[in-house]
């Protein structure tokens, strides 16, 4: 992929047409930072201040990626346990998902194995999982070592990375391989199974005539506001 391809642009405009809408949905307790993740992200900023998320929210970013622009739905979520019953709306037509724990908050990290029960029920059969460890830049804080972060990753068949949403360390990083990975999941290998489908069709030696009916699995050519915070 080339510099072109990987790099990240934001619209401000309230109406951007784009190619592909890919939907990212971020997951954790309370306070390990997926608000900062997301701000920093997106509007390349970090708010010192706590800030509690009510319910459901979601914050979108333009990104050109392989010559097409994607708008990057990243959906926001309560940590509470009073918003637990949110998933099932939340994970519905997601393409990924992002599981967030506090690396100074180890029982924030235990609370990761509850998200992942959560999205294996209620996520379409075809996504793709990431593992971040948040707040690394609080060196002298720190209960959740690398290691541990590493192996409960690779246990549950998923990449890890670790961030810093105050440095933005790794958070460009962590996004745009969540994003290729849906570009590759979700278009690629679409469009080499719509080929194998057609070349198939022109194989075939019986009489009657088959019909082939792409199916879209990530929304295409529409329009959508900015954010919604």
């Amino acid at each position: 992929m080339s510099s072109t391809d990987s790099e990240l642009t934001s619209s401000s405009e309230e109406e951007t047409q784009y190619d592909f809408l890919f939907k990212i949905v971020l997951v954790g307790q309370g306070s390990v930072g997926k608000t900062c993740l997301i701000l920093q992200y997106c509007e390349n900023t970090f708010r010192n201040e706590t800030m509690i998320t009510i319910g459901i929210e979601f914050m979108t970013k333009y990104v050109n990626l392989h010559s097409k622009t994607v708008a990057a739905q990243i959906w926001d979520t309560a940590g509470q346990e009073k918003f637990r019953a949110i998933p099932a709306t939340l994970f519905r037509g997601s393409h990924a998902v992002i599981f967030v724990y506090d690396v100074t908050n180890y029982e924030s990290f235990e609370k990761v194995q509850y998200w992942i029960e959560q999205a294996d029920k209620h996520c379409p059969k075809k996504k793709y999982y990431l593992l971040i460890g948040n707040k690394i830049d609080c060196v002298q804080e720190r209960k959740v070592s690398k290691e541990a972060g590493e192996m409960f990753a690779k246990e549950h068949n998923m990449n890890f990375l670790e961030t810093s949403a105050k440095t933005a360390q790794n958070v460009n990083q962590a996004f745009l391989q969540v994003l290729n990975a849906i570009y590759d999941m979700f278009v690629i290998n679409q469009d080499n199974e719509e080929q194998e489908k057609n070349s198939k069709v022109k194989n075939a030696q019986s009489g009657g005539s088959i019909k082939i009916t792409k199916e879209i699995k990530v929304e295409k050519k529409k329009k959508c506001c900015n954010s919604i915070f």
